[in-house]
């Protein structure tokens, strides 16, 4: 079943990369943003905003919410979080915990587990061989918890940390998968 999203391009460079609407905060990230189905969006008008561009978007490759998410994904990703952070300085976890506490930190972190399986799903053939929880979610949430704890990445906004998440899974994928498929595997960057 397809999601969409309403979406203001205008929103999300007023506000932070906040274009996407929720009906419970209004406009807000994407992974906060509510889902509708295809029999919703004929029905239903779009959000107002200021220039009249919300549009409606397809959920492809964008992030999706919890309910969207494998468990298994979200269980190896914390598993590569927490072997990772236990290896971290104490300054390295006080700064990575300071605004909103370990557990606000592995929910920016898991947010990203739908993404992974998205391409996974995409690009399967590719992944042939590879067994995927072991070899690019667990290393995933490790190397992504090491990215978030340098110093460099420490205030990035929503867009920052998609980014840095998509250059994390690249790097991930390049060590999981032989050249040949790691070539034929399509990343936003």
């Amino acid at each position: 079943m397809t999601r969409n999203l309403a979406y203001s391009p205008n929103e999300a460079v007023s506000n932070d990369e906040c274009g996407y609407w929720s009906n419970e905060k209004g406009w807000t990230i994407i992974e906060e943003a509510t889902r509708f189905q295809a029999d919703e969006v004929n029905k239903l008008h779009l959000p107002e905003v200021t220039g009249s561009d919300a549009i409606w978007r397809e959920l492809g490759l964008d992030y999706m919410t919890s309910d969207d998410r494998d468990p298994l994904t979200v269980a190896y990703i914390t598993m590569g979080f927490v072997n990772t952070f236990e290896k971290l300085t104490n300054e390295q976890k006080d700064t990575l915990t300071s605004t909103s506490g370990q557990s606000e930190l592995v929910s920016k972190i898991v947010c990203h587990s739908a993404f992974l399986d998205a391409i996974f799903y995409m690009g399967e053939p590719y992944f042939d061989g590879v067994l995927f929880y072991y070899e690019i979610a667990e290393p995933f949430g490790a190397e992504y918890t090491k990215a978030l704890a340098q110093p460099e990445n420490y205030d990035l906004g929503p867009n920052g940390m998609k980014n840095l998440a998509v250059k994390v899974l690249l790097s991930v994928c390049e060590k999981a998968l032989s050249e040949e498929c790691f070539a034929g595997i399509l990343l936003p960057v």
